[in-house]
């Protein structure tokens, strides 16, 4: 490949992801303060109501002889 061809993706590539970065959108439900810029001190935001942490919680079982490894013998 031409090295101007390589110069020219190189410059349109890191033109696409500056444009990419949106520095001025407005995330939704950031706590703002009166002047309208982003509160960094503002508590975390938390869910309403219980986590859901139903569901199945199954650990794959150790490689035959991998605690053995770790731990040395017992």
């Amino acid at each position: 490949m031409p090295r101007s061809l390589r110069l020219f993706f190189l410059i349109a590539s890191t033109f696409l992801s500056l444009q990419a970065q949106w520095l001025n959108y407005p995330a939704p439900g950031t706590p703002r303060t009166k002047d309208g810029k982003p509160d960094l001190f503002a508590k975390a935001p938390r869910l309403a109501g219980k986590l859901d942490l139903s569901g199945v919680w199954q650990v794959k079982p150790p490689v035959k002889g991998e605690i053995e490894r770790m731990l040395g013998r017992t």
